[in-house]
């Protein structure tokens, strides 16, 4: 709904008493009123795990079958971002990548060691760190910061991969967190390597609660619940670790669906992929 100040001018921005800025208000008897100008966009997180090492798998004997599962992955996803990790060049050991990744997002790929974000939204500008806090994690102790505009709005969007070790993945997670408090619109991807059965687990509490507590909403571990990104194995039920990926989003980006991809869940093909995508219909205001 639109609304307009005194000189008939469009108000783009509402606030609240305590000056903090509204995405929608309502009446008093609870009608909207107002909502500021949105736009939707998708984005995934995969950790497309390198072949040959991603998780200690062995080499894919049958790369055919292989880069035909990553291309049917990616295509049904079918997302503008994709935060990638595990990434470290290729899919594949000799060099051959997915057609679908370099044919979609071949000309935004960025990367830092083993990461990567694919984006069919060009970005303005794009960063890669080490953790100060946590230079000792290795692979681990990175992330990826890039910006890109829509709407209007310039968007920040993180990329990273957590260490194994509780103590170093608390340092990443509350050094990003405070990066992340600094922007205004701010989209946080990554597998972090949690696992999360319910809300006080202390994967949860240590490392994905601040971010709530923050404002931040997560796709996983959220109003969708609890979603299990990590297989180990071709079964589902053998090694499997709930909610290992995550997008979280600033509380002026609305989440309005998330869900996996269960095409690795279904397939017959061992256990050549270890993770499933993780995706977030987001509406930024």
């Amino acid at each position: 709904m639109a609304v307009y100040d005194k000189s008939g001018n469009l108000l783009s921005s509402c606030y609240d008493k305590a000056g903090s800025k509204l995405t929608k208000a309502y009446d008093v008897n609870g009608e909207q009123i107002w909502t500021s100008e949105s736009t939707t966009i998708k984005v995934g997180t995969y950790n497309v795990g390198d072949w040959g090492w991603g998780s200690g798998l062995p080499p894919v004997a049958d790369k055919d079958t292989y880069l035909a599962l990553q291309n049917t992955l990616f295509s049904e996803m079918g997302v503008d971002i994709c935060a990638m990790q595990e990434w470290s060049a290729s899919f594949c050991s000799d060099g051959t990548m997915s057609s679908i990744v370099t044919d979609k997002y071949f000309e935004y790929l960025q990367g830092s060691g083993v990461w990567a974000i694919g984006s069919n939204i060009p970005f303005t500008s794009f960063s890669a760190h080490t953790y100060t806090t946590t230079s000792a994690g290795g692979d681990y102790a990175k992330y990826e910061k890039a910006y890109f505009t829509i709407g209007g709005k310039n968007v920040c969007f993180f990329n990273t991969h957590f260490a194994l070790t509780q103590d170093i993945q608390e340092a990443q997670s509350a050094e990003i967190l405070n990066l992340a408090r600094q922007e205004e619109y701010c989209i946080v991807c990554g597998d972090w390597n949690t696992v999360i059965h319910s809300m006080t687990d202390t994967d949860y509490t240590a490392m994905v609660k601040p971010f709530i507590d923050a404002g931040f909403e997560d796709a996983n571990c959220g109003k969708f619940g609890i979603f299990s990104t990590y297989y180990g194995t071709s079964d589902p039920t053998a090694d499997y670790k709930p909610a290992t990926d995550h997008i979280l989003v600033s509380g002026n980006i609305e989440i309005l669906d998330a869900y996996v991809n269960t095409t690795k869940l279904t397939d017959d093909i061992d256990a050549k992929i270890d993770h499933v995508p993780l995706i977030a219909e987001l509406v930024i205001y």
